[in-house]
C-alpha cells in the first residue's frame, strides 16, 4: 500500500480514475487474494481505496466484497470512495441499481459469494446459484402467461420448491405449496447453520413466495391421499434428499447422525435412535427449534454435547462435509473426515476450497484420504485405507451420503396427470443445481 501511494499521484496525471484492487494468493485473512471468498468479510478492501484516495485528485473506485447497497451509500457517504464496483453482486441481480435507487431492497436477490459463476467463465454462458434467469435470458426473458391455467401442488418448500412455487404462479397457475415443517426453507434452514451468509437468501426466498398468490400449508406432511382430496393437475416433488445406506456393520446406531434425524428436529419432533437421554434432548431441542429458529443460536449451542459429541468423524470430505467441520472447529470440536476419493473438497470452487483446506488444517482437523468407514463400533468406527485397517474413537459418526428420492414419483404415476421431481429429490446437488431444476420446470407447467 505504501507503494502504491507513491505511484497513484503519478498515474493520476494521466488518468481519468482509479480502480483500486488487490491481486496474488495468500494468507485469506491478510487480504492478499486475487479473487475474494466467501470467507472474507463484506468491504474488507475498501481501506485500500480509502487511502489512495487521500493523495490523489481524481475519482476513485472501490471493489471486492461488495453487494449490499446500503453498505456501498456508506462507503461513499464515509468518504472512503468516489465509486462503487461489483460485480457478483450485479452478476446475481442486473437490477441491483434500480432496485435500490427505487427503494425496493426486499426485492434485490442476494449475492451469496459461492463464485459459481466465476468458475464456469472458461466455458460460457455465466450461471449463477440463486438467479437462474442468468444465463439463460434469451430462453426466458420473463415469466410468460401460460396457455392454460392449471393447478399446481409443489411437495417441500426447500429452494428448489419454493423457486418452482414462485415461477408456476408467476405464469398464472393456481399453486399449492405443502410443507412439513413449521416453516419455509427445507434444507436451507439447516445450510444456514453452517454457514450464516445463506440467511439473507433464505428469508429473500421466503419473501419471493409470501408476495405471490400461493397457498402455503405448514405443518402438513403429504401423502398421496392428498392428491384425490386436491385434484391437481401438476405435482412437483421437492422433497429433498434422503440419506444414503451406510452399507457396513453398525454396533450402535445411536452415535451416528443422519439427514432424517435433523429432518425430524426440524418438524418438532424427536430423533428415533438412541437411549432415552438423547431422545429428550433431541425432543427439547426440537421444540426450540419449532418455535425460535435462529442460526446464530444454534450454532452457539453446538459447542455443548448435543447433537455432536466431542469426537466427531464426518463420512465425507465433499462441500458439506468440510462446512460443516470447520463450524464444529469452531464449536471446540475434535474433528476427523473420511473421504474415499483422493481429494478432500473435491466439489467446492477453486476460490473456496483452499481457504476452507487452510481453515481445516489450522484448527486440527484430520483428513484421511483414500480410505472408507467399514464399521461403526461402540465408541468409533473402524477404517481401511491402503490395505490397512484403524480404529477411530468417536462420539459422533455423521453420514453426510446422501441420494435422490424417487418413491413418491411411482407411487403418483398413476394419480396425477403430470409430475415433476426437481431439487435433490431428483438429483443431489448444490443450490445452483435446486433452484435451477425448480425454474426451469416451472417454464415448463
Amino acid at each position: 500500500l505504501e507503494d502504491m501511494k507513491e505511484i497513484a499521484p503519478i498515474l493520476a496525471a494521466k488518468l481519468d480514475f482509479l480502480d483500486v484492487s488487490l491481486g496474488n494468493f495468500g494468507e485469506y485473512m491478510s487480504g492478499a487474494l486475487t479473487v475474494s471468498p466467501m470467507a472474507i468479510p463484506l468491504g474488507s478492501f475498501v481501506y485500500l481505496a480509502s487511502e489512495i484516495k487521500e493523495v490523489v485528485s481524481i475519482p476513485v473506485i472501490t471493489v471486492g466484497r461488495i453487494s449490499d447497497p446500503v453498505q456501498a451509500e456508506k462507503i461513499l457517504a464515509d468518504g472512503h470512495a468516489d465509486l462503487v464496483g461489483m460485480t457478483r453482486a450485479l452478476i446475481c441481480d442486473p437490477e441491483l441499481p434500480n432496485k435500490a435507487r427505487d427503494g425496493r431492497f426486499d426485492e434485490i436477490v442476494p449475492c451469496i459469494n459461492c463464485c459459481r459463476c466465476i468458475s464456469g467463465v472458461d466455458s460460457p454462458p455465466i450461471y449463477c446459484s440463486v438467479n437462474a434467469r442468468v444465463g439463460r435470458e434469451a430462453e426466458h426473458p420473463h415469466e410468460k402467461v401460460a396457455d392454460e391455467k392449471k393447478k399446481v401442488l409443489v411437495v417441500g418448500s426447500g429452494p428448489g420448491g419454493m423457486e418452482a412455487a414462485r415461477i408456476t404462479s408467476l405464469r398464472g397457475h393456481e399453486v399449492t405449496l405443502c410443507e412439513q415443517n413449521t416453516r419455509l426453507g427445507g434444507a436451507l434452514l439447516i445450510a444456514c447453520i453452517t454457514n450464516k451468509r445463506l440467511v439473507p437468501l433464505l428469508n429473500y426466498m421466503k419473501r419471493t413466495v409470501n408476495q405471490h398468490p400461493i397457498e402455503v400449508k405448514l405443518n402438513t406432511v403429504f401423502t398421496p391421499s392428498m392428491v384425490r382430496t386436491l385434484k391437481p393437475d401438476v405435482v412437483i416433488l421437492a422433497t429433498g434428499g434422503i440419506s444414503s445406506n451406510l452399507h457396513m456393520p453398525v454396533e450402535r446406531s445411536d452415535i451416528v447422525l443422519e439427514r432424517s434425524d435433523f429432518q425430524r428436529v426440524f418438524r418438532g419432533q424427536p430423533m428415533q435412535s438412541g437411549g432415552f437421554i438423547r431422545k429428550t434432548v433431541s425432543y427439547t431441542a426440537a421444540l426450540f427449534i419449532k418455535y425460535f429458529y435462529s442460526p446464530s443460536i444454534i450454532r452457539w449451542l453446538i459447542r455443548f454435547g448435543f447433537p455432536f459429541g466431542k469426537r466427531v468423524v464426518i463420512s465425507s470430505g465433499n462441500f458439506a462435509g468440510c462446512e460443516l467441520a470447520d463450524t464444529l472447529n469452531e464449536r471446540s470440536k475434535k474433528v476427523t473426515i473420511v473421504e474415499e476419493s483422493a481429494r478432500i473438497g473435491y466439489d467446492i470452487e477453486l476460490t473456496h476450497r483452499w481457504v476452507f483446506l487452510d481453515r481445516l488444517r489450522k484448527a486440527g482437523t484430520r483428513m484421511i484420504k483414500k480410505a472408507k468407514i467399514t464399521q461403526i463400533k461402540e465408541n468409533g468406527v473402524e477404517i481401511e485405507m491402503s490395505g490397512s485397517q484403524e480404529f477411530i474413537e468417536a462420539d459422533t459418526v455423521v453420514n453426510m451420503g446422501i441420494t435422490s428420492n424417487n418413491e413418491l414419483v411411482q407411487e403418483l404415476d398413476r394419480l396425477v396427470p403430470e409430475i415433476y421431481n426437481v431439487g435433490d429429490s431428483a438429483e443431489p446437488g448444490k443450490i445452483m443445481e435446486a433452484i435451477a431444476s425448480g425454474f426451469l420446470t416451472g417454464h415448463r407447467i
